[in-house]
């Protein structure tokens, strides 16, 4: 099984050694590999890209305020998914820290986003019952 990560620069936040350590722990005959972009634009097609090799590819945006740039990253997304058949987990939130945050607010962080979206990634892979409403 692979499973590619995606993100860019403008988020401000690199989680991606603790989330790969998180799935390590959880699923022991996978593949994770990650990627960076410039710009929140340009995940799309890297995305298109890894989605030929990929059994689940993540991408992670962060942004200060939603606008047009995180609708559009939204809806490519949606339309790659729904072209390529592959599941595309879209991770895309409001910044809980800037570049003025300390080390200790940073770690944190990284630890929660990687917890959080680790079990995501999980139960999408084995545990589909975990979304139904109840």
């Amino acid at each position: 099984m692979k499973i590619f990560l995606v993100s860019d620069f403008e988020s401000g936040i690199n989680f991606f050694p603790e989330l790969k350590k998180e799935i390590l722990s959880k699923i022991l005959d996978i593949g994770i590999e990650s990627f960076f972009v410039p710009t929140v634009l340009e995940i799309p097609a890297k995305a298109k890209e890894l989605a030929q090799k990929a059994d689940v590819v993540f991408v992670f945006h962060a942004f200060e305020e939603f606008s047009f740039r995180q609708e559009i990253l939204l809806e490519k997304l949606v339309d790659l998914e729904l072209s390529s058949g592959k599941k595309i987990i879209k991770a895309v939130e409001e910044k809980e820290i800037d570049e003025n945050s300390r080390e200790n607010e940073i770690l944190e962080e990284k630890k929660a986003l990687s917890k959080k979206y680790s079990e995501q990634i999980v139960d999408w892979l084995f545990h589909p019952e975990k979304f139904v409403p109840k």
